[in-house]
């Protein structure tokens, strides 16, 4: 299932894929407005978010997400890994003066990752090296957890003031011990 309020997918897609479905609307509408779990026949497995670019919208989908989930669900966030400054900036315009990447894009998502270590180190995570942005693996997931939720707007405030330049983009990332994605082989890998 895809949740999208602009796809970007070909004429007879869903007539060709019929057990995949797009769901045209924006993450917040759908995670209010959908049963999800009658949607999918039970919790989240697996989950893989990608979306807005800014860390409050990847926040509240992480947040959205884990409470329809499992313990052993994945959710897996994308571009939190950047490989130069420049991609981390808010508005996308913005990239193609600042990275070297061509004006690749990753948003200021990284600053979930943070969060994340600083108030749920109960959560298991795992960082992997896939271009061009790597890949987070999340689990060990609690849906009753409210440490973040209770948190948002003070937690949002927090991401707000997190500079990587500041902190340095090789010490950001040489702490997170970013692993090849051949390291994973099997579910239990993860």
């Amino acid at each position: 299932m895809g949740v999208d309020p602009e796809p970007l997918v070909p004429d007879g897609f869903s007539e060709a894929n019929p057990h995949i479905h797009i769901v045209r609307m924006t993450s917040d509408d759908f995670f209010a407005g959908c049963d999800v779990p009658a949607l999918l026949g039970g919790a989240v497995d697996f989950a893989f978010l990608d979306g807005l670019h800014h860390a409050e919208a990847l926040l509240k989908d992480f947040l959205n997400t884990e409470r329809l989930a499992d313990r052993n669900s994945v959710i897996v966030l994308h571009d939190c890994i950047p490989t130069d400054v420049g991609m981390t900036r808010r508005a996308q315009r913005e990239t193609s003066e600042y990275s070297r990447h061509n004006g690749q894009w990753a948003g200021d998502v990284w600053k979930i990752i943070p969060i994340l270590q600083s108030y749920r180190p109960d959560l298991r995570i795992a960082f992997l090296d896939a271009p061009p942005t790597g890949l987070v693996l999340v689990t060990n997931l609690d849906p009753d957890s409210t440490t973040l939720a209770d948190r948002y707007d003070e937690l949002k405030a927090e991401m707000k003031e997190l500079d990587l330049a500041a902190m340095g983009l090789a010490e950001y990332v040489s702490a997170l011990g970013v692993r090849p994605t051949t390291s994973l082989k099997r579910r239990g890998d993860i």
